[in-house]
């Protein structure tokens, strides 16, 4: 009896099971079916790191904005001007840019490298402006760009605590805590500008001549006549043909007439005018960016207060130096 009674109860089980929604299948499928392993997923590959080889610290300098151009323009015009004036840094460390580099870049390179990786410099580009004025005889246009800076310092390895170990022999167990990225520094928001100019002499004269044709067109039009008689000697005796006694020549001359230098005269300003606003602005990624760029980075550099090389002797005490403000922590002090 018990037997027939568990055969039953397989056949309604069954006959619910078949009768349930497809839903319900799919998901007693997936819990019967093979799950995939760890292993099996997947996996983003680490960072690529190449360490630095020898004694040598390193400072990278970093970019942040929107604009890769002008973010690479910021940061090469900041090494470029750093490098230039010579000024000294901290452990003597290279100041290598990176434009294509993330924050997490910057901190995988610390976690990894903390005995030659001193700090990053981040430049960042805030916000920037293009515009144009037109002049007498030139147009000229500008480019102003805000940055600014922030210093991250790369923190070695800390040891937190020491468990000594009761076994001879065995060092004691060191917990260490991992090196740690932290702004230590900023500057201030920085501008700088640049600008270009274009020539545009074409629409000056067209304007001289255009004041010179309105004063012809209210001046009276005048005509001046000349009349000119030249007499020939009469020959003895005279000819069969006749003789040519004399000849009248009349000359005529008329003072703008019917305003025809007016009229080319503001054709050719209109052409010209034409031609003024048909110059566009220039754009970003050209020489006064550049200058704009060196601008911003000159500020940022001169509120770091770097030291530069040790200038020769002043010729008396009088023309000591007066004392300079703090310089930025990672400066040559």
């Amino acid at each position: 009896m018990l037997r027939y009674t568990w055969a039953a109860f397989l056949v309604v089980t069954v006959l619910i099971i078949t009768a349930s929604p497809s839903n319900h299948r799919e998901a007693l499928a997936d819990l019967t079916s093979p799950q995939p392993t760890e292993s099996a997923i997947p996996k983003t590959p680490p960072p690529v790191l190449i360490p630095i080889s020898g004694p040598f610290h390193t400072i990278f300098v970093l970019g942040t904005g929107g604009d890769p151009s002008i973010r690479g323009k910021l940061i090469a015009s900041f090494v470029e001007e750093f490098q230039l004036q010579q000024y000294g840094l901290a452990n003597d460390a290279w100041l290598i840019p990176e434009p294509d580099w993330t924050a997490s870049d910057f901190v995988n390179q610390c976690s990894k490298d903390w005995q030659h990786t001193d700090g990053a410099l981040v430049i960042g580009y805030v916000a920037s402006a293009t515009w144009a004025r037109d002049e007498l005889l030139r147009r000229r246009s500008w480019t102003e760009l805000q940055a600014n800076a922030m210093y991250a310092e790369c923190s070695p390895p800390k040891i937190v605590s020491v468990t000594p170990t009761r076994v001879l022999g065995r060092a004691n167990i060191e917990t260490a805590k991992p090196a740690a990225v932290a702004y230590t520094w900023h500057s201030r928001l920085w501008g700088g500008s640049g600008y270009t100019n274009t020539d545009t002499k074409l629409a000056a004269l067209s304007i001289l001549l255009s004041l010179g044709s309105a004063y012809l067109t209210f001046s009276p039009s005048k005509t001046a006549t000349s009349v000119s008689t030249r007499i020939f000697p009469t020959p003895a005796p005279l000819p069969p043909v006749g003789v040519l006694s004399s000849v009248v020549t009349t000359t005529q001359s008329v003072t703008n007439p019917s305003g025809s230098f007016g009229s080319i005269a503001t054709g050719l300003l209109g052409q010209s005018l034409l031609y003024t606003q048909s110059i566009t602005a220039i754009p970003s990624g050209d020489n006064q960016l550049w200058d704009a760029a060196y601008n911003a980075a000159r500020s940022i550099i001169a509120e770091m207060n770097c030291p530069k090389p040790p200038p020769s002797p002043p010729p008396s005490p009088l023309a000591s130096p007066l004392p300079s403000p703090t310089p930025a922590p990672f400066c040559r002090h």
